[in-house]
């Protein structure tokens, strides 16, 4: 008997050492996105990792090439699961796995190559959220009461929507009367400004011309308001008009040629001897443009005040040309 258990007592030893070493073949684990995962592969075996949703991605650190015989893990995806196989004896990598189609999520693992006794089998892999989702839900049996009440909330999410789209409705149909409201406002109070302006400006063109009447007319009469140049006739009324301190001068150029006749400026210029300057003056035309065309005639006013024009001063008119070169002149007093 004493040498029976001498023998036995030694193989009871062995075997609960290989049952405290033992891996389970089987296990959970709950994976945060900050946590790594650990999955104990060996050579012999696949070992198949289980996930909550679809896998759409996988990414493996030393997936094994079979063109170039290199690498160390095969690596297969099916519905929701992911299938490991090590080629190598020893070994270690990393791996990520992508589930979810609108929901996404991604699990992190370290690979590694271990003897068959402490290999994974079977790895069931949730996430925290998933595994909340799973404790708060309804034990069987209740499942009427809650899809009553989902399709209360339902109800009330949708009268809700409709409730907020009547008064977003509301509120746009008042901003559009109100703006519509003051652009009319404003319409009228600008009719009603330039109403105000035109009689403004008719009064005071009233007054001056009554002023002017009372101050009286003045006239300068021209001797020689006509002059050609290359066919072209400029010709000046032969009156010059002062009223209310402003004289007022009107000129006609008459293309009597075959060819455009251009112009750079009509200018005044006054002074006693050789000391000429130039006189002030606005220019109103007819045409923007300064060109007559063969057979065409351009008039217009010259507006200045006869204060400039000295008593012994000589007033001329000249056209003038490309460089500010004369074309021609008519002397006006």
């Amino acid at each position: 008997m004493r040498i029976r258990a001498a023998i036995l007592t030694p193989i009871f030893c062995l075997i609960a050492a290989a049952t405290c070493t033992a891996q389970a073949p089987i296990t959970a684990v709950t994976l945060g996105p900050d946590q790594i995962g650990v999955v104990k592969t060996a050579v012999g075996l696949s070992t198949r990792i289980v996930f909550t949703g679809s896998v759409r991605e996988i990414i493996c650190g030393d997936l094994y090439d079979p063109a170039a015989g290199r690498g160390t893990f095969v690596v297969q995806k099916g519905e929701n699961d992911v299938f490991i196989k090590p080629v190598a004896p020893k070994g270690m990598s990393n791996l990520f796995v992508k589930i979810g189609e609108t929901d996404k999520q991604i699990f992190n693992f370290d690979l590694k190559v271990v003897p068959v006794a402490e290999a994974h089998r079977v790895v069931n892999v949730s996430s925290p959220r998933s595994a909340s989702l799973v404790s708060e839900r309804p034990p069987s049996g209740g499942d009427a009461a809650g899809d009553a009440a989902r399709k209360t909330a339902s109800r009330e999410i949708e009268q809700l929507k409709a409730k907020a789209q009547q008064e977003a409705d509301e509120t746009v149909r008042a901003a559009n009367q109100q703006a519509g409201r003051i652009t009319a406002e404003a319409e009228a109070r600008a009719i009603e400004v330039d109403r105000k302006t035109l009689e403004r400006s008719e009064q005071e063109i009233e007054r001056r011309f009554v002023r002017a009447l009372m101050t009286g007319l003045r006239e300068v009469k021209i001797n020689n308001p006509r002059v050609s140049a290359k066919k072209v006739v400029i010709s000046l009324d032969p009156r010059v008009i002062t009223l209310d301190d402003k004289s007022y001068l009107r000129y006609t150029i008459l293309n009597n040629g075959d060819a455009d006749f251009v112009f750079s400026s009509i200018t005044l210029e006054a002074g006693v001897g050789g000391e000429i300057k130039a006189v002030t003056a606005e220019v109103t035309q007819n045409k923007t443009e300064n060109k007559v065309s063969p057979k065409e005639a351009v008039a217009g006013i010259i507006v200045f005040d006869a204060k400039q024009i000295g008593a012994r001063d000589r007033l001329a008119l000249f056209i003038r040309g490309d460089e500010n070169a004369e074309i021609a002149h008519l002397n006006i007093q």
